[in-house]
């Protein structure tokens, strides 16, 4: 360490953390140091400039208070440059800082002109600042020495003129240059050196149009990377102090910032929702969030498809996109304000995404954008409904995926027939831009929509193959003049699938069987297996599990190919198929030959988590435990017992994997079918497999296996809680409760588990997070050592533990009744001895603490002291009750005894030994076996 950092206090000395710039500290605990050593008034640069500035609430601080400029205190302490630096840009220069920083030949303005320019060129002529390692730390003691000789500010203060340390463009370029080097090199948390929080809280007190948006951008992304510091209390934090010249432009750059850093993610676009929510009157977001957005989603998905289970990278997680787009994306758009363009490109991501995974949020997303269309006055109506035209239209030649969409939405809802109307028309009215798939599609769409209601299913087949045949004819006619084909299999695709959602048509009715033998007979065309797709959803749809079986059976006997294809939407129709079925269906017998059907056909995939716990209810209330485990390890993935990631169960995003351990975790601590729950401890075993198992869950579990003597389990459990603290610390994984360990000292004391005991004590001895041991813990550890007979440990405990008097929550009226009995176990001699020095542990006997005298000398044979003591109980302001009738009965260990004690209750107690008699409570007197103890019926709380 230099000598003037020796020279420090010792405090401040210790608490300067030194980064891999040697200019940066962790300033917030700095700070802290530097407000109890007021002697040190100014940075010290040993190639270390301290900041003071603290970016524990990283926008917050740049406040604008101006620091006094003592003149008398600007020398600077620099380090000679290492002689290892090549000549370079960066070495002359920095050569050139050293002299003029050092030297007091030259006046003070001439210095700092000179500084100045010399500064402003390295800033212009250096392109990158994260190259040389020197480059932050020298920066910082130019620009802080520059700082202070111009009097801590920036702008002359009668012109309000940038003057003295570089001008505006440099300032910035030295902020922006400095910021990629800081961000780019950043190992965990940032440690920003100080001349950047000083030109950080410069600019953010400018006007809007001074200071460029790519610089706030710079500013948010150092601030969201500074430790205890996020992006959205950065951007928060920012958009509160600028909301009124803040513009969707910033977001703008700001996305793009992320994008070209690699760093853009859902939750970046979740953070700037949150904000812009927050601040309305911020308007910070348009139309390219939402296309941005758009292309995002679609950019997570466009090599591979949304998995079943995607719990490695949970920004793939189809749940989690969903939730983002449908609650806070669509759910939080103010669509007065957005395009048009960006209402139907929101409609076909949200029912894109419902295609491979169905949630309830869709319906709501896609109900609230066409609400607000329909809903409008006609004059604006009309305006919108041009608009989608011109957005339809504009799309690429060939590209009509978003025309499709629309009108398979709005067709399926006569509320919605206004739009399917409007659209109909204008697709058949253009048949150069639209393709004949396409305009077959509205014409066949338009006629079933519009079709009077008295019409037959036979009728709507008839006529719409008329138009197949007519279609036909006309391509044929048209052959040489077009280059158009139809695909015949993709037209009966078309046809299925748009008329099914008119909601006339049932999925296994004439409609569809007059169609398929048409193209059968008539076309050579077999149903394909995206037919029998449409037709399981719409069966689903009306929660008919009679026709949507009935439609999978057809397409078995027809040999459609399901295992042959891996679209995630033909995976989504299974899967519910085998909810729906366990829906309706109550009889396992019944489900499981139709659930091993369907699961024939997914070879290639496992079922999804509401597939896999739709089952897991239907086996667990048949106790088929044994099939259950095996489909868990056939659906879920396999995981390694030892990996950091497993399935998410916490959450919104992981509320369906949530849903699941619960219904498996309640089975675990419910299930008493069995005499030794083996069953369930197999069970509690896998779902550590699958789940980082909640902590408050274990607790119960614990409980469970405990009350059902399985007491290995309990503490293999508490191993468990251990190993995992210790090996991943207590932020994920907390260490064992103070109520875990009292729970088991008391149940292993109780049920004399000497392993389990002595296991977890030595436990607690070393658990840091409990440095204190209450009494009420305490005590259950002697407790525990006392049933267990271990007079000398527990005489031992009792030593340490009477060093802290009653007086300030040491030894209490229980840890004496502990000892009394402890004791008893021993010798009466040493009970007596106990019971006369009382009073020197500042303890005056309760009834607890009486009885268990009272046991003592009955459990020894002392029964007529055991009488006198009960005549003593008055000078206590005790009385004898039944309690104490049928404790000194039945802790006598000779029949003799007990018809001794008997015999003196019913002569002076009658009333109360008669209801003692009545209880049912009263023990025959047996040996004395090891495995009893004195705690029940003799405990302090009874």
């Amino acid at each position: 360490m230099h000598i003037r950092a020796q020279a420090l206090p010792s405090k401040l000395r210790n608490a300067i953390h030194f980064s891999r710039f040697s200019t940066c500290i962790c300033t917030p605990r700095f700070i802290s140091v530097m407000e109890d050593c007021p002697s040190i008034t100014k940075p010290i640069i040993h190639h270390r400039a301290y900041s003071k500035v603290s970016w524990f609430n990283p926008l917050s601080k740049f406040n604008d208070s101006k620091k006094s400029l003592n003149k008398g205190n600007l020398d600077v302490i620099i380090e000679e440059p290492n002689e290892n630096i090549e000549t370079t840009v960066e070495g002359d220069y920095f050569r050139t800082f050293k002299h003029y920083l050092k030297t007091t030949e030259i006046p003070v303005n001439l210095r700092r002109r000179i500084l100045s320019d010399k500064l402003s060129e390295f800033v212009n002529k250096v392109p990158s600042f994260g190259e040389n390692p020197m480059t932050l730390p020298i920066l910082n003691s130019v620009f802080l020495n520059l700082y202070n000789l111009n009097g801590r500010q920036f702008e002359d203060s009668k012109t309000g003129l940038i003057k003295g340390v570089l001008n505006l463009e440099d300032l910035i370029a030295l902020f922006e240059k400095s910021s990629i080097a800081v961000s780019s090199g950043k190992d965990g948390d940032v440690l920003l050196p100080e001349f950047m929080a000083i030109l950080a809280q410069y600019f953010l007190r400018q006007e809007s149009n001074s200071v460029p948006v790519k610089l706030l951008v710079h500013v948010v992304d150092l601030g969201s990377s500074v430790r205890y510091s996020n992006l959205r209390n950065t951007l928060e934090l920012l958009v509160k102090s600028r909301k009124s010249s803040l513009t969707p432009e910033f977001t703008m750059h700001l996305l793009k910032y992320y994008d070209t850093k690699g760093l853009l993610s859902s939750s970046v676009f979740d953070d700037i929702l949150f904000v812009s929510k927050r601040y309305p009157k911020a308007e910070i977001i348009d139309d390219y969030f939402y296309y941005k957005y758009i292309e995002y989603v679609e950019s997570l998905y466009a090599d591979v498809p949304p998995r079943v289970h995607e719990y490695k990278c949970l920004e793939k997680d189809i749940d989690r996109i969903q939730i983002i787009t449908n609650t806070k994306v669509i759910e939080g758009a103010v669509l007065d304000k957005l395009s048009v363009g960006v209402w139907l490109k929101l409609l076909k991501l949200t029912t894109e995404l419902e295609t491979v995974n169905r949630r309830v949020e869709t319906q709501q997303s896609i109900t609230k954008i066409l609400d607000f269309i329909v809903n409008q006055p006609k004059e604006q109506l009309d305006s919108t409904l041009q608009l989608i035209k011109d957005e339809i239209f504009k799309q690429d030649f060939g590209d009509e995926a978003l025309a499709e969409n629309l009108l398979l939405i709005t067709w399926s809802n006569p509320r919605y027939k206004i739009i399917a109307q409007m659209l109909t028309n204008y697709i058949l009215a253009f048949d150069v831009k639209f393709s004949e798939i396409l305009r077959f599609q509205a014409d066949v769409q338009n006629f079933v929509g519009n079709a009077p209601q008295g019409l037959s299913e036979v009728e709507l087949a008839n006529t719409v193959i008329d138009r197949v045949d007519q279609l036909i004819k006309k391509l044929e006619e048209n052959e040489l003049e077009s280059e158009e084909k139809i695909d015949l299999s993709e037209l009966y695709n078309r046809i299925i699938q748009s008329l099914l959602p008119i909601g006339r048509i049932l999925p296994r009715g004439d409609f569809t069987d007059s169609i398929t033998r048409y193209f059968q007979e008539s076309q050579n065309v077999e149903p394909s297996i995206y037919s029998y797709k449409y037709r399981l959803d719409k069966a689903i749809d009306l929660s008919d599990h009679i026709q949507a079986i009935n439609i999978f059976e057809d397409s078995l006997e027809s040999f459609t190919q399901w295992p042959c294809h891996s679209d995630p939407t033909v995976h989504r129709s299974l899967n519910d198929l085998i909810i729906l079925i366990c829906h309706n269906m109550d009889d396992i017998q019944s489900i499981f030959p139709i659930f091993t059907k369907i699961k024939q056909q997914m070879v290639n995939t496992r079922c999804s988590v509401g597939a896999i716990k739709s089952m897991a209810v239907k086996m667990l209330r048949a106790q088929y435990v044994g099939d259950l485990i095996e489909m868990l390890k056939r659906e879920l993935p396999k995981i390694d017992k030892d990996d950091t990631i497993k399935l998410p169960i916490e959450g919104e995003y992981g509320m369906k994997y949530g849903e699941l351990f619960k219904i498996l975790h309640e089975f675990v601590i419910t299930y008493n079918n069995e005499e030794t729950h083996e069953t369930n401890w197999v069970l509690y075993g896998e779902l550590h497999k699958y789940f980082h198992v909640p902590y408050d869950t274990y607790l119960p579990a614990i409980k469970f296996f405990s009350e059902k003597d399985r007491l290995n389990a309990a503490l293999i459990i508490f191993r468990q809680i251990k190993k995992l603290s210790e090996l991943h610390g207590n932020h994920n994984h907390l260490p064992p409760s103070r109520d875990m360990y009292m729970y088991l000292f008391q149940v292993f004391g109780d049920k004399l588990y000497e392993e389990g005991v002595e296991e977890v004590h030595e436990y607690l001895k070393m658990d840091i997070s409990i440095p204190k041991q209450d009494i009420s813990l305490q005590n259950a550890i002697l407790n525990a050592y006392s049933n267990l007979q271990e007079v000398g440990r527990a005489k031992d405990l009792f030593i340490s533990m009477s060093t802290v008097p009653k007086l300030i929550g040491g030894i209490n009226e229980e840890t004496i009744q502990i000892m009394i009995k402890t004791y008893t176990y021993s010798d009466m001699i040493y009970v007596q001895k106990f019971w006369n020095n009382l009073s020197q542990y500042g303890i005056i006997p309760n009834y607890p603490i009486y009885r268990q005298y009272l046991i003592a000398h009955v459990y020894h044979g002392l029964i007529e002291d055991a009488i006198q003591l009960t005549e003593d109980m008055k000078d206590y302001d005790l009385e004898v009750s039944g309690d104490t009738l049928l404790s000194m009965h039945n802790y006598c260990l000779e029949a003799s005894d007990q018809k001794q004690i008997a015999e003196w209750a019913t002569e002076n107690y009658k009333d109360k030994w008669d209801e003692v008699v009545n209880s049912g409570y009263l023990k025959g007197a047996e040996q004395y076996m090891p495995e009893n103890n004195l705690i029940v019926g003799s405990n302090a709380s009874d």
